[in-house]
């Protein structure tokens, strides 16, 4: 049997993670911020090496998809059956 001592300690231990756990990510934040010499840390120049000109990337694909994109590619009007009409 659980004594009301042991809910009340099961409590707080609860309460005790939710406040570190739903801190987290603005602690994260604050501490970027305080590190950061830029001000605007949303801007990805200040953590994104510099980008190499006339590169691309394609992710994997497979034949699933390429059949996915082709069969939702609108047909082309078939110019024969006007000519007839």
């Amino acid at each position: 049997m659980v004594s009301l001592y042991m809910t009340i300690k099961i409590s707080a231990m609860d309460s005790e993670f939710n406040s570190y756990f739903s801190s987290v990510g603005q602690n994260l934040v604050d501490d970027l911020i305080k590190n950061n010499k830029n001000t605007n840390v949303c801007d990805f120049k200040t953590y994104c090496p510099r980008s190499i000109i006339n590169s691309i990337f394609i992710t994997p694909t497979d034949e699933y998809e390429i059949l996915g994109i082709i069969y939702v590619i609108p047909k082309p009007l078939d110019m024969t059956i006007l000519a007839q009409s």
